[in-house]
């Protein structure tokens, strides 16, 4: 298998487990938000974290094969690309969890 491929399925997955884990850290802290809030922001976070994690993958593919035309092995720039975009969409869903929170604060204000 090609590293850039292998790049890209281990990100997906491993953006998938990312956001899964955000969503349940998400429920947690909106546990106080009623149904008709708290949706809003659950809706936006869980469709920011579908395209991030379609988004991602596809731009460590692209890193995995800048690396390798620019000397590294194929393992090598894989699993730098992997590592590096799999912390780029743990940051991306902390910040949407923020931002998740906040829309639902915005509903909860607007009413």
């Amino acid at each position: 298998m090609k590293p850039s491929i292998a790049a890209y399925l281990l990100t997906f997955v491993a953006n998938v487990a990312i956001g899964i884990v955000m969503l349940i850290a998400l429920i947690v802290v909106m546990n106080g938000y009623m149904e008709r809030d708290a949706r809003w922001g659950m809706w936006t976070f869980l469709v920011a974290m579908i395209v991030a994690s379609v988004t991602l993958p596809i731009m460590a593919m692209y890193a995995a094969n800048h690396l390798m035309r620019h000397g590294l092995k194929g393992l090598t720039s894989g699993a730098i690309a992997v590592v590096g975009f799999s912390i780029i969409g743990f940051v991306v869903d902390l910040g949407l969890i923020f931002l998740a929170t906040m829309i639902a604060e915005f509903m909860r204000n607007s009413r």
